[in-house]
């Protein structure tokens, strides 16, 4: 027991000293120049990884976050990303690139609301007629997967049949739910025949939930 407490005390003894001599055998400079490397040859895996090692170091540097929001949002880390591209935004507050890639982030998991937040943020911003072209396209994309999520179609046929004997009438309904139809109506007169006949009408239509934005 005793043997095996020295070993855990002299393993968390040994962490900070590891730390330390990455950082000493990497600076600070080294790291970006590797992590730009790799991201200029679109390994965001090897990026990611790299990055990962240094985080412990020179995590809350805006430079390294970038760059590691840029690894992980390449290797589909999407929620990694958003962590990065969130502390960027705090350092940075008024550096367009930290939060177009945030709100890119948030996109990528679906958390539209929060998307089209930071990009009203960035409107609030003096930015160049790219960055605005950016914001907007972006921006449509957003609305676009918001859309297309919060979008449920519904479809209803009705089906009545009528019997007549001069005396008395009844009807039978039966409704059906059709699924990825077209908006139509259809109506059919009844049969040419003295004492029956039918009609069939289809009601379709958009129900659609809208987003909202907190700011």
């Amino acid at each position: 027991m005793l043997i095996r407490r020295l070993v855990v005390v002299f393993v968390i003894f040994l962490l900070p000293l590891a730390s330390q001599a990455r950082s000493e055998i990497l600076p600070y400079p080294d790291v970006l120049d590797e992590l730009n490397y790799l991201l200029t040859n679109k390994d965001y895996e090897s990026a990611y990884q790299t990055a990962e090692l240094f985080a412990f170091d020179y995590g809350g540097e805006a430079d390294f976050d970038l760059l590691l929001g840029f690894a992980a949002y390449g290797s589909q880390r999407f929620q990694e990303a958003v962590f990065a591209f969130e502390r960027v935004s705090v350092l940075r507050p008024k550096v367009f690139i930290g939060r177009f890639f945030l709100a890119q982030s948030y996109n990528k998991l679906g958390n539209y609301a929060a998307a089209l937040a930071e990009l009203e943020k960035l409107k609030k911003l003096t930015l160049t007629a790219e960055q605005q072209n950016k914001i907007s396209s972006l921006s449509s994309t957003i609305n676009r997967n918001a859309l297309s999520r919060k979008t449920v179609w519904y479809h209803i046929v009705g089906a009545n049949l009528s019997l007549d004997s001069n005396i008395n009438s009844g009807t039978d309904q039966d409704s059906i739910l059709i699924p990825d139809l077209g908006e139509i109506v259809l109506f059919e007169s009844a049969k040419a025949t003295s004492d029956t006949g039918y009609n069939l009408s289809y009601m379709g239509g958009i129900s659609i939930q809208l987003i909202k934005i907190r700011l």
